[in-house]
């Protein structure tokens, strides 16, 4: 992996790559998106490694729900319906498109490319699957019409099902294959050569759920200040500074007593 795609992601608005080194340090003030960026590097990653639904709003993921997650744009704080993000290396690309159901983000399609061509899975909790292929400038849509013979995670299965698209129909039969071709022409010999070479990159990809030893965590404030509110307190322990030093030392050891 050496590189993190994101686009309409909390404050990562436009389309952009933010690229890896075997050491990465993220560096930046408070909110600018430093623990956004680890969430989504784990949600990722579970999702690639054959999760279904990452979970946003618990756990290792406490970014809320899909409102709290989307980019806003503009000064009217309209939202986007979506949000993306993906994982690249060397040799493949894989991207995720969000979008919103029931207030939390769900996997609408994943992707994955590479130079000789691309596979995307279409998921919707209320259709069939569908598998759209693309290589040599030639494209094909298939839906899968039961799961019986594949994963539950899609993603998982993407070599076999290239395995079973020369046994694909256009009728529904009930023989053979479960994948059925809706959309393109039947692929010829050449197709068939090209996709079974996409197949062995795929099998490549197999990253494993939870590689990543622990994810970032929130931790309640340890003092709050509201501005306004709280403005003469400040200005008192600031004048205390310089104006006492020794009622300022007093509470400022009392406060570390109280921290620790």
């Amino acid at each position: 992996m050496d590189g993190i795609i994101l686009e309409n992601f909390r404050c990562f608005g436009a389309r952009q790559v933010a690229r890896l080194a075997p050491l990465t340090l993220l560096v930046g003030e408070n909110s600018t998106g430093k623990t956004s960026f680890l969430a989504l590097i784990r949600a990722l990653w579970d999702v690639a490694g054959g999760s279904a639904v990452p979970v946003f709003s618990a756990g290792l993921y406490p970014l809320g729900s899909f409102s709290d997650i989307i980019h806003e744009r503009g000064t009217k704080g309209k939202q986007t319906r979506f949000f993306e993000a993906g994982i690249s290396d060397d040799s493949i690309t894989y991207l995720v498109h969000f979008e919103e159901l029931e207030s939390t983000p769900y996997p609408v399609m994943r992707r994955i490319s590479t130079a000789m061509g691309w596979v995307e899975i279409q998921e919707s909790p209320t259709e069939n699957p569908r598998i759209k292929i693309g290589v040599q400038g030639m494209e094909w849509t298939y839906t899968i019409d039961g799961l019986e013979r594949y994963d539950k995670s899609l993603l998982v299965s993407i070599p076999l099902i290239l395995q079973d698209i020369p046994n694909a129909s256009r009728q529904e039969d009930g023989l053979g294959s479960r994948l059925r071709l809706v959309d393109g022409n039947d692929p010829d010999v050449s197709d068939y050569m090209a996709i079974a070479e996409i197949e062995k990159v795929f099998n490549q990809f197999k990253p494993t759920p939870h590689t990543v030893a622990s994810g970032p965590t929130f931790q309640p404030p340890l003092r709050v200040y509201v501005p306004g509110r709280d403005q003469a307190v400040v200005s008192y322990l600031s004048n205390l500074s310089w104006s006492d030093q020794s009622v300022w030392l007093t509470l400022k050891s009392a406060n570390r007593g109280i921290r620790q």
